[in-house]
């Protein structure tokens, strides 16, 4: 909870979104109340995918004209650190008992894949400041049609690629390959930033599998408890990300620049 009071009073300070306002914060019993909003999950269109464009923009001038001193939950600096992230997920779904044997094996294939392309350091520099878990998801628009961010518990320093690897891959993302391209055109990314995401999305992609596939679980037992929903499978939703990040127009846009001519 340090990390959502943090992250209000820096919001407050620097008046830099908008989102709800908190009323009061409990430290006896952690409990935390916000200003009602009378609004609804939005449309993902046109609008809103700017908005979340734009607010990247305010993040990153943020963390130029700021000092804010915490580092995002998950965040990392380079492959190590990364590759850790994802070991340490992989040796708790181990723990889990009756787990389905190919479900298991594909998340251990899947590492093993991450590995050969991790084998050396890579640095991801902490350029922007981040919600973390950003997306639609943590977005609500009121009658008037305007948008507030509700969700600061991870909030902090980030890289770059990162967070568009988070926006881009998040399992109830509405991004297309497409929303990708003018998002890499409107925060003027380097050569190096978008060599970054390229090597980051499959990485990030079998992070969010990981985190679906703790829904599956009964944690206090340790026992598999299987998925509610077909949003909720891993193994379809990673085979779906592997399609979506071999896609050529992706790499072609990543690599080479073409988005102009698309």
């Amino acid at each position: 909870m340090e990390y959502e009071i943090k992250a209000h009073s820096f919001f407050d300070l620097h008046s830099m979104i908008p989102k709800a306002k908190l009323n009061r914060y409990c430290e006896s019993i952690p409990s935390i109340s916000y200003t009602w909003i009378e609004g609804k999950s939005p449309t993902v269109d046109g609008g809103l995918k700017r908005f979340l464009s734009d607010t990247i923009l305010t993040f990153k001038e943020a963390f130029q004209s700021t000092n804010y001193d915490l580092n995002a939950i998950d965040t990392f600096s380079n492959s190590e650190e990364l590759f850790d992230q994802l070991k340490n997920r992989q040796s708790d779904l181990n723990k889990v008992q009756d787990v389905p044997v190919e479900l298991l094996q594909y998340f251990q294939q899947s590492l093993e894949k991450l590995k050969v392309i991790f084998s050396y350091e890579l640095n991801f520099p902490l350029d922007t400041l981040s919600l973390s878990d950003y997306g639609p998801h943590n977005v609500i628009s009121d009658k008037d049609g305007k948008f507030y961010f509700i969700d600061f518990e991870f909030f902090g320093k980030d890289s770059t690629a990162k967070l568009i690897c988070d926006l881009y891959c998040h399992p109830r993302t509405a991004f297309n390959s497409r929303d990708l391209v003018s998002l890499v055109e409107n925060l003027q990314l380097t050569e190096k930033d978008l060599e970054n995401i390229l090597l980051l999305l499959p990485a990030v992609a079998l992070k969010w599998a990981y985190i679906v596939m703790r829904r599956a679980v009964d944690w206090e037992t340790l026992n598999f408890i299987g998925f509610s929903s077909e949003f909720d499978q891993p193994f379809s939703y990673f085979e779906y990300m592997e399609n979506a990040l071999s896609h050529r127009d992706i790499k072609s846009v990543l690599t080479i620049r073409e988005y102009k001519s698309m």
